[in-house]
């Protein structure tokens, strides 16, 4: 329905603008340069998630960012505007879910990200216990 077309031409956008700031992260994956991403996705993949609040204070939002192992180095190192540096380091998060690198859910005013197939693989071991 509409709410689905808003919502993926919201991503689209986001796609547009984080490939402005930020290397795409399939098209170094085939290059022999190091994925300034790893860190990033690495946290995730260990189980980690992020989760943002629409009743977050600020201080509340810039801390969970913060816990993203990489994410504010990833900023630093390609963003030299230090006053900026929450807005792209959730601009780098929500580029990451379009370009499917993370996984996102939207539930009311909240966004959760994650690595979808983080523990997938402990939840196949348990079917065997």
């Amino acid at each position: 329905g509409p709410y689905q077309v808003a919502m993926q031409l919201m991503d689209e956008a986001i796609k547009n603008v984080f490939l402005k700031y930020f290397p795409h992260p399939e098209k170094l994956s085939k290059s022999t340069t190091k994925n300034p991403y790893g860190t990033i996705l690495a946290w995730f993949a260990g189980g980690n998630n992020l989760s943002l609040f629409g009743a977050d204070t600020g201080a509340d939002f810039t801390a969970k960012l913060h816990q993203v192992a990489g994410l504010k180095a990833l900023v630093d190192g390609l963003i030299k505007d230090p006053n900026a540096s929450d807005a792209y380091q959730e601009l780098a998060i929500h580029g990451l879910s379009t370009l499917q690198q993370i996984g996102k859910d939207i539930i009311g005013a909240n966004i959760y990200f994650k690595d979808d197939l983080a523990g997938a693989w402990d939840d196949l071991t348990n079917l065997d216990n």
